[in-house]
């Protein structure tokens, strides 16, 4: 009889090369399917090239493509990383496995190396076969760039690194194969969620909050911020070129193409080595009993249980409040009894549900002191998002364009609001202070300042606005507010002037009567590049500050319009006529009448160009209307010269007059309206 003896290698061995390449063999459907869907990639570019020529990509062209691959590299592997280090860890979520592989005569640091690195290898050979295919198609082409592939090979290298390393980590805090992918998903894009989860919780509660995700830590999720960060960045040069017939043309020719924020794949693969070591401490401390269990790292079973209670009411409290009370809400707002129930429901559900996973059983309601302490910090949480924010008041954002005396604040104060929305561009921040507005009307004022201090505008352009009763001349690009209505046009006027030369800002207001009623919503504005007259006729100017600003907040006020008898006959210079309506508010005043004879315009009107005959329709049916306010105290203001449109059509003429007030003064201080020779009490209405 004779004796085999095997031999392994010595339990002091950190790596075990039979059980490396057990794993590439064991797993290999899935990197070689990876490694097959990538070489269709080099296979589509050698397709593109036989057909147009060999010749017809340059160097930089297969630069610019590896770079443009880096980009989706982290979306690739955000999937793909997970899925090579759930094969390799596999054995820890069967008791079975774990015990059978942690009998083996190797130290289990051999272990977390060797199956670390198998892994890691599955990752990377898709890559380094798509890479290989792509350097001979550039051969083949002649544009091999020895640079573009070093940086395409390190960045590759860094993302894959970091990817397995933080699904390895993953691996580690659970002994559940289901487990795994939903907490990594939450390990990359928990911050993002937070984000949107507490924006989208706040902006019902906070006046002047309109935003559903700020960005603020978007580093945290590294998918999102290496694809927005991570780009090729592409030079041209315009080449001039002529048709076969001779006839010239010019064309973009690539000149090189560079990876930008290449050091952040640096960050990521430093911050993916921590990630390794801190899965290998776990791994030596990990009892194999724990396969199955959700959180196999006992410090944070609290830390699961309290953060699923948390999102779920973050998150099911908002689902719930929407299907259960929206449509009983008051206001723009959350109401906060229902909200504050709806968020402990969720919880609760969340906090029970985290507990019954981890004990593995139903009974878990005894723990009710955790319940308490999720409801009372969410309680807190609520406090303090219905907490006013640090808002000015609308009257000081408006002080000075009415007057700004007392009586003028506090209608402000009544029927305005604070925003305090803002964006930034280009190290230039413009926030919409305040708003007011009636049934027809609004007033925004924004503010616009530096954020390193400095003054916006030099002390020339404020002499110069001084000599224009305070309107500084300057201008956007191009502006505009969108807001929601029931259709029609708009008229009004927007300035530049500084409310405080005492500080850095200058100020931008913006009033706008609109053709149809206003409605409640979300008002979205966008600027684009401020700058400033250099000549007196406002012709030629310079750029002050480039960039691109976009605005959302509330379109919210205190409408305090009143609707004044209407239906009344008059004639208009011979023509017969109708008052269809007058609104009136602090704010503003409009008047709506219909004259029954159609005005016809002339031929040459659609050019842009008013003739005489054109000037004399306008006067006859529009700008002729007296419209007089008379006070009680026995003052009075003429409106006849205000804006408004004409719209002719089926024998008749619809008009509109309207007019932002240049001083505010409450409803109770106006004794009548008049409109041609119609009194309207304002008593009456």
């Amino acid at each position: 009889m004779s004796w085999e003896v095997r031999t392994m290698q010595s339990k002091t061995s950190y790596f075990n090369a039979t059980l490396f390449r057990k794993n590439l063999t064991r797993f290999w459907p899935l990197w070689g399917l990876a490694s097959f869907i990538g070489a269709l990639f080099p296979l589509a570019v050698l397709l593109d090239m036989v057909h147009r020529g060999w010749n017809v990509l340059s160097a930089p062209d297969f630069t610019g493509m590896y770079y443009d691959a880096v980009s989706a590299v982290p979306v690739i592997n955000l999937v793909y990383a997970a899925l090579c280090a759930m094969a390799v860890w596999s054995y820890l979520y069967n008791a079975r496995s774990v015990g059978l592989m942690h009998t083996l005569p190797i130290r289990r640091e051999g272990l977390f190396l060797t199956n670390f690195l198998s892994g890691l290898s599955m990752t990377l050979i898709p890559y380094a076969v798509t890479g290989v295919l792509c350097v001979v198609v550039s051969l083949c082409g002649g544009a091999f760039d020895a640079k573009g592939l070093a940086v395409t090979v390190l960045a590759v290298l860094g993302e894959s690194f970091f990817y397995f390393s933080s699904a390895t980590f993953v691996a580690f805090i659970t002994g559940n194969a289901f487990t795994m992918p939903p907490l990594y998903a939450l390990l990359h894009f928990l911050a993002v969620l937070l984000d949107w989860l507490i924006s989208s919780f706040a902006q019902g509660f906070i006046f002047g909050f309109s935003t559903y995700y700020t960005g603020v830590v978007e580093w945290l999720s590294p998918t999102v911020y290496l694809v927005n960060n991570v780009r090729c960045a592409r030079q041209y040069v315009e080449v001039q070129q002529t048709f076969p017939d001779g006839t010239p043309y010019t064309s973009r020719l690539l000149t090189s193409a560079d990876l930008e924020s290449f050091w952040l794949i640096g960050v990521y693969a430093l911050v993916g080595l921590a990630l390794a070591a801190l899965a290998l401490i776990l791994y030596r401390r990990r009892r194999s009993e724990t396969a199955g269990d959700v959180v196999a790292v006992g410090w944070l079973r609290p830390v699961f249980r309290y953060g699923v209670a948390g999102l779920c009411a973050l998150l099911g409290g908002q689902f719930l409040y929407s299907l259960f009370w929206y449509g009983f809400q008051q206001g723009e707002y959350y109401d906060t009894l229902p909200m504050v129930v709806c968020l402990l429901a969720a919880g609760a559900i969340g906090y029970y549900g985290a507990s019954m996973l981890l004990a593995k059983s139903f009974r878990v309601f005894h723990r009710w002191k955790g319940a308490v302490g999720v409801a009372a910090a969410l309680a807190l949480s609520l406090g303090v998002a219905g907490a006013p924010g640090a808002l000015g008041s609308a009257g000081d954002a408006f002080a000075g364009l009415f007057g700004g005396g007392p009586a003028e604040t506090e209608i402000i104060d009544r029927i305005g609001y604070p925003i305090g929305a803002s964006a930034t561009s280009n190290g230039v921040t413009i926030t919409a202070d305040a708003i007011m507005g009636d049934t027809y009307s609004y007033a925004i004022v924004y503010s616009i300042r530096r954020d390193d201090g400095s003054p916006l505008v030099s002390d020339e352009t404020l002499a110069a606005g001084a000599e224009r009763d305070g309107l500084l001349p300057l201008r956007f690009r191009n502006y505009g507010t969108q807001v929601r209505t029931s259709g029609g046009g708009a008229h009004g006027s927007s300035w530049f002037y500084d409310a405080d030369p005492a500080d850095n800002a200058i100020q931008f207001v913006e009033m706008m009567t609109q053709d149809q009623p206003l409605k409640p919503g979300t008002a979205s504005v966008k600027f684009q590049d401020l700058s400033v007259y250099t000549d007196n006729d406002y012709r030629t100017s310079e750029t002050l500050a480039e960039g691109t600003w976009r605005l959302k907040f509330d379109f919210a006020f205190e409408d305090s319009s009143i609707s004044l008898p209407a239906g009344q006959s008059f004639t208009l210079n011979g023509m017969d006529a109708t008052l269809d309506g007058v609104t009136l508010s602090p704010l503003s005043i409009q008047v709506d009448y219909t004259v029954h004879q159609e005005l016809v315009w002339s031929e040459n009107r659609e050019s842009g160009r008013e003739n005489e005959y054109d000037r004399e329709q306008s006067y006859r049916y529009f700008e002729s209307l007296p419209v007089v306010i008379t006070y009680t105290d026995g003052t009075t203001q003429d409106l006849t010269n205000a804006g408004g449109g004409i719209t002719p059509g089926d024998g008749e003429t619809v008009c509109q007059k309207s007019r932002i007030f240049d001083e505010l003064r409450p409803l109770d201080e106006v004794a009548s309206v008049t409109v041609g020779d119609i009194v309207l009490p304002v008593s009456a209405g």
